[in-house]
């Protein structure tokens, strides 16, 4: 694995290169991870220094048996691939104004254990927000896993938790 900042200098430069249509692969992102800007993240996010995290899920993500762990262990990964990078403070009350809200919502999740048969899949879209007046100021979706290869979740959490952590920084 790449150190943190090799990793957000290599996919900066991979989305700029990639006009960020999808990245497939992306060395040091972790097992089949893509990135797709689905709203172009505002020039805006610069100003932001304060960053409040949230986590919620697809009805039928939800329903999944792995649905507690894997939303606790995402929203633990992002945060510590945000804190690491040092681009942003994570409130952990979320009530302070000039503050960036990054809403990962569970798209999709076909829950595989560590050790265990079967193709895990990982879809999740980060809607980032200015948490004074709610404007959405980008949206990017990750995923991990195509459904047919073999893998644990824990692994694509780290992955997409990191793919996101990355971009995010870079803005």
């Amino acid at each position: 694995m790449f150190p943190t900042t090799r990793r957000l200098a290599l996919c900066t430069l991979l989305l700029a290169l990639a006009g960020c249509a999808g990245l497939q692969g992306v060395p040091g992102l972790g097992p089949d991870v893509s990135l797709r800007e689905v709203g172009a993240a505002s020039p805006e996010i610069r100003k932001y220094k304060q960053l409040t995290v949230f986590v919620s899920g697809a009805a039928m993500a939800m329903r999944s048996s792995g649905w507690s762990g894997t939303s606790t262990a995402l929203e633990k990964a992002f945060v510590a691939d945000v804190r690491s990078s040092g681009r942003f403070n994570v409130a952990e009350d979320g009530m302070r104004p000039q503050q960036l809200v990054a809403q990962l919502n569970v798209d999709s999740l076909r829950y595989v254990a560590s050790g265990k048969p079967g193709a895990p899949t990982l879809k999740v879209t980060m809607t980032l927000k200015d948490r004074q007046n709610g404007r959405v100021l980008g949206t990017v979706s990750a995923s991990a896993g195509d459904g047919k290869s073999e893998g644990s979740t824990e692994a694509q959490v780290d992955a997409v938790a990191s793919g996101l952590a990355d971009y995010l920084a870079a803005r």
